[in-house]
């Protein structure tokens, strides 16, 4: 078992095969859950912690800029999936259904469907911008700025949310 701490990124090694992110230290490999930005805003390149399943830190790396160029390319694509938030262009349609709304909506990587249960799946604490998380799938999906929203789509949001009401 690795103990927690900080890793020096000269002697680790942090392959991946089609199902794990393997990180390996003095020659004992072992499985990583997740890879999570300390700072994801202010430093995201700094302060990398890989951590287990249980959620548990394995270790911690202080830049991301000194890792072999295999494991920081491991490293990058796990946190772009991570942290990568689709932008919401348009809402198309919102379904009432008995757990909540479905919001059909066309992003920058095209058209998704996003399960919305309540008003806790809806942060408008950054008002105008909107960040919808899915409730099914936990992706969460970025409004920039809903007054560039198109009429129809600021109206279906108004209609099925909060939205718009402050």
């Amino acid at each position: 078992m690795i103990a927690e701490r900080l890793l020096d990124p000269n002697t680790i090694h942090i392959t991946q095969n089609e199902n794990d992110i393997i990180l390996t230290i003095e020659g004992q490999p072992q499985h990583i859950d997740q890879i999570v930005r300390c700072f994801p805003f202010s430093t995201p390149n700094q302060w990398i912690s890989f951590r287990k399943l249980d959620g548990s830190e394995m270790g911690l790396l202080k830049t991301i800029d000194e890792l072999n160029d295999e494991s920081r390319r491991v490293v990058e694509t796990s946190l772009k999936d991570r942290y990568h938030i689709p932008t919401i262009l348009r809402i198309e349609q919102i379904e009432n259904l008995s757990h909540g709304t479905q919001w059909q909506v066309e992003t920058d990587e095209g058209l998704q469907i996003i399960s919305v249960r309540g008003e806790r799946s809806i942060d408008t604490s950054q008002f105008p911008k909107i960040v919808l998380t899915d409730a099914t799938t936990r992706q969460r999906f970025i409004i920039p700025n809903y007054t560039t929203l198109d009429r129809p789509s600021q109206q279906l949001a108004r209609a099925h949310s909060a939205i718009g009401s402050r």
